[in-house]
């Protein structure tokens, strides 16, 4: 039994669909079927009987996933603690919300890396969310992420905000608006960032609070696709503030909406930080290089 394996489990027990969770987990049906059985025959017990409402969870299922999120997260846990015994001290892993190095100033991590030759410094992108627990779990040194996470024993301190705009294009009925109110775009045709970007959340969570369901006809990774679907008048665009700074403007508009949705960036780590120098030195960089902005 393994890490992977257990976080399998979860998903099948949480969705009761092994299609489901095989999506969920970028895996075959078939694979997961193969780690269910492993960890069946391992602990010789039967977790899953197939039911018209899909695959039913038995008492010993629910024993395991019971104490399956206790396990994971010592696994997760040692591992940190032995990758962190075996890194030298110089090393600085930071690991960053998608978009967020955008929403500061990417050159001013290239700088800080330039200025900072004496510590080795890597960084990788992944959804809000396995930032907060990478850092939570001790993965990584230092942490950006997209809202307050107000997680136990880590340090949390604010960077930047930015906000979410609406992307029209000339012509459109809205297009001479000064701001948009959330009954704008009730019916609208949007396209924005998808769910492994923050703003896409943040977006669903505003049209919960006001009610409204406009129709998502497009979703991306790539702002420069979203930029060219708005443009040629496939929908509306939601995007932050600096994701247009490269494109050309002509015959599109960014305009704010009534009631803003912020794009806070928090800077986190770990509160008993074993590189905490390090880690000062880059929030001190970052604050400085978004004062200017």
């Amino acid at each position: 039994m393994n890490f992977e394996e257990l976080k399998c489990f979860q998903k099948v027990y949480q969705l009761k669909s092994m299609n489901r969770a095989a999506k969920e987990l970028f895996l075959t049906a078939q694979g997961v079927g193969r780690i269910i059985n492993k960890l069946e025959n391992e602990l010789n017990a039967r977790f899953f009987v197939r039911s018209v409402k899909g695959m039913e969870p038995t008492r010993s299922a629910e024993i395991l996933y019971e104490h399956s999120q206790e396990l994971l997260d010592k696994f997760s846990i040692i591992n940190a603690a032995i990758q962190q015994e075996n890194e030298r001290e110089n090393k600085l892993t930071l690991h960053c919300a998608r978009g967020s190095l955008n929403a500061l100033s990417f050159d001013g991590l290239a700088h800080f890396i330039e200025d900072h030759k004496e510590i080795e410094i890597s960084w990788s992108e992944m959804p809000n969310d396995e930032v907060k627990n990478s850092i939570y779990m001790r993965q990584a040194n230092a942490g950006l992420v997209i809202g307050k996470t107000n997680l136990e024993d880590v340090d949390e301190v604010f960077i930047a905000r930015r906000e979410t705009k609406v992307l029209i294009y000339e012509g459109h009925p809205l297009y001479m608006k000064e701001v948009i109110t959330p009954a704008d775009l009730a019916n609208e045709r949007i396209v924005i960032l998808n769910q492994k970007y923050q703003i896409f959340h943040e977006f669903n969570h505003y049209c919960e609070q006001n009610n409204i369901s406009p129709k998502i006809v497009g979703l991306t990774e790539d702002s420069h696709l979203l930029y060219k679907l708005c443009q040629s008048g496939q929908g509306l665009g939601i995007i932050l503030d600096f994701s247009v700074d490269a494109f050309d403007m002509k015959k599109l508009k960014m305009i704010p909406l009534e009631t803003p949705i912020y794009w806070d960036v928090y800077l986190i780590y770990p509160h008993s930080n074993e590189l905490l120098q390090q880690v000062e030195w880059l929030e001190n960089y970052l604050l400085s290089c978004n004062k200017k902005r």
